[in-house]
């Protein structure tokens, strides 16, 4: 563990002991244990291969149980420890040589760890710290897509739907620390991060991250920023320094008449041209091409390219709004919320890099949500739309898809990436480290997936009983066969066709 953890870990300690030490026993108030559970089950009508396999008609099923309780000291000391446990199918469900992605697999897990000190007068606090493991959702309109600051990545760029819960899940876990301010009567609230990476690789990062909040009648206004992985626990892994992990610029390269290894279509290069090439790219097509006895090294010594690494860090920016026009004009027979509109953009990563990042808006998620008027029959339906112009592939595992197919996929008959899995790579190919390229970007089509949309109901039976339905083409993963509560690899929803339903029913006293 680094000195800045084991300091991060003390401070923690410190605080925690601190708000305690602020009470007395006497004003101990213990709330009812709160039992829940939800059920969910649906299934992936269409969707696009993955590991080879093809999800259509995929059966998905989720059972979810979580015991939480709450104990409230001094009326200003909240701590909440809920731990439970989900049943669920895993991805693929054929039998593996070891037996595995058969059958129901069960995940236990603690669903928060959260002790919350308020500051000021407790029933009107100024300012509030929060420490341990709890949920955190800063945009609180979004239903499934949207809250990108925390759920997507930049270096690979990505977006995240879902996860142990595949509804009502539009928020992020945190480990670390959470201090927030209201002011102006609590129209104008702040929130400092400081977190423990867990879902994204490398784990064991911190990333700091600030976000604030502004509502004035009907209209509510939201931005932030996330300094991500820029307090690594490792740099060799955050920001490592190694041939897969570069790319070379070059402006004096002579002509290049070459073979595509992969297709074996003739390549032609000419001479003095900007050219953006990676190691491999080097070894095998580049080097050859000019001398038979050269390795990359060679073609590096010889024209002394400019260099550019790879990093996991990124500095992600995030913007938000919304608009309930029932705040100024209140209808009696819809629901308080619905014809509210709302939207989120971000910029998942500042720093553009040669050849695979070069492009901002390629790293911009925009989201558009409206909330539908149902006369009360439901208790909220909404729509929301994402418009993601990614042009490398939706994979959490490796970027390699745009770059070169043939060494980080499997091509197949669909013209669909295929992912292969592999162990912690480098930012620009994190799943594979063996060799990519940037000089082929074309073989597959990644914007077929730049649209993604949700329809998202819900219905309360009664206290404790609520009916929620969704119908999506989002950023959609299963649970992995080999690697329990891990979601590796790209989207199971890679086309306009592919689409996904899945119904819940929340129970909970």
């Amino acid at each position: 563990m680094s000195h800045f953890a084991k300091v991060f870990f003390t401070g923690i300690s410190l605080c925690t002991g601190f708000a305690l030490a602020q009470a007395t026993p006497d004003t101990i108030e213990r709330k009812p244990l709160v039992i829940g559970t939800k059920i969910e089950t649906g299934q992936i009508v269409q969707g696009s291969k993955v590991i080879g396999i093809d999800p259509d008609d995929y059966y998905i099923s989720q059972i979810g149980v979580s015991l939480t309780q709450e104990v409230i000291v001094n009326k200003r000391l909240n701590v909440k420890v809920g731990a439970g446990g989900v049943f669920y199918n895993a991805y693929p469900t054929a039998i593996r040589s070891d037996g595995g992605g058969y059958g129901v697999k069960f995940g236990p897990g603690i669903t928060q760890a959260q002790a919350l000190y308020k500051f000021g007068e407790p029933s009107n606090s100024w300012g509030a710290l929060r420490v341990g493991y709890f949920a955190y959702k800063y945009n609180p309109d979004a239903k499934n897509l949207g809250e990108y600051l925390f759920r997507a990545g930049a270096y690979p760029t990505f977006a995240m739907t879902g996860g142990w819960s595949i509804m009502d899940n539009a928020q992020a876990k945190v480990q670390g620390l959470e201090f927030s301010v209201n002011q102006l009567d609590g129209a104008l609230k702040h929130s400092f991060l400081l977190y423990n990476e867990r879902d994204f690789r490398p784990p064991g990062d911190f990333t700091p991250a600030y976000l604030g909040e502004y509502t004035k009648g009907p209209i509510q206004i939201g931005a932030g920023v996330s300094f991500y992985h820029y307090l690594p626990i490792k740099n060799k892994l955050t920001s490592p320094k190694s041939p897969n992990n570069t790319v070379y610029t070059f402006n004096n390269m002579p002509a290049i008449n070459t073979v595509d290894p992969l297709t074996g279509d003739s390549l032609h290069y000419a001479a003095n041209q900007h050219l953006v090439a990676g190691y491999g790219d080097l070894t095998s097509i580049i080097a050859p091409a000019i001398d038979p006895d050269w390795t990359a090294d060679s073609v590096i010594a010889h024209y002394n390219p400019s260099v550019d690494y790879f990093s996991f860090k990124a500095i992600k920016l995030m913007a938000r709004a919304s608009f309930n026009i029932q705040k100024v004009m209140p209808i009696a027979i819809l629901n308080p919320e619905d014809l509210k509109v709302y939207g989120e953009v971000d910029l998942l990563g500042l720093k553009n890099y040669p050849g695979v990042y070069e492009d901002r808006t390629e790293r911009m998620p925009i989201m558009l949500g409206v909330n539908l008027p149902t006369f009360r029959v439901l208790n909220a339906l909404s729509f929301e739309l994402e418009y993601f112009k990614n042009g490398n592939p939706d994979d959490m595992g490796s970027q390699q898809a745009k770059l070169n197919p043939g060494y980080a996929h499997n091509t197949v008959t669909d013209n669909t990436p295929q992912d292969n899995g592999g162990g912690l790579g480098s930012p620009v190919n994190p799943g594979q480290q063996d060799y990519y390229s940037v000089l082929l970007k074309d073989d597959f089509n990644n914007h077929r997936d730049d649209w993604k949309w949700t329809l998202y109901g819900v219905k309360q039976v009664m206290t404790g009983v609520s009916v929620r339905a969704q119908v999506a083409n989002d950023h959609f993963r299963a649970q992995d066969s080999y690697f329990p509560g891990y979601w590796n690899g790209p989207s199971m929803l890679r086309t306009p066709k592919d689409w996904y339903y899945v119904v819940s029913v929340n129970l909970g006293i």
